[in-house]
């Protein structure tokens, strides 16, 4: 966008135009995070988990109902992000293992070996 100096002088203008730099700055997103919502769905900023799989929403470095609950409730304990790798494909979220309860299959073995 170019202004005028000068009523009286239109050749004269001064570019107050940002440089292209200054604005890929402004797209960067703190800690690594990334937007939520990617073609009209939201997503957690941290992990990609979409708003169908994600349970909850809580508030992340962006603000409030950016991240999902895992990721949330890390930031919230830690002022960190949850170290996880980004993906927004739905297929990889329902996928991830969740975490065994070890007590419960160690006792299992010790009842096998009766």
């Amino acid at each position: 966008m170019s202004v005028p100096l000068s009523q009286d002088n239109g050749s004269s203008m001064v570019n107050l135009a940002k440089p292209a730099n200054e604005i890929e700055k402004e797209k960067e997103l703190p800690d690594g995070q990334r937007p939520n919502f990617i073609k009209g769905i939201w997503h957690c900023s941290n992990c990609g988990c979409p708003e169908g799989i994600a349970i909850g929403r809580r508030k992340g470095p962006l603000g409030d109902k950016t991240q999902c609950g895992k990721c949330g409730k890390f930031w919230h304990r830690h002022r960190r992000s949850r170290p996880v790798v980004y993906n927004t494909d739905p297929e990889y979220h329902l996928g991830l293992p969740t975490e065994p309860n070890t007590a419960t299959a160690d006792q299992d073995e010790a009842c096998d070996n009766w």
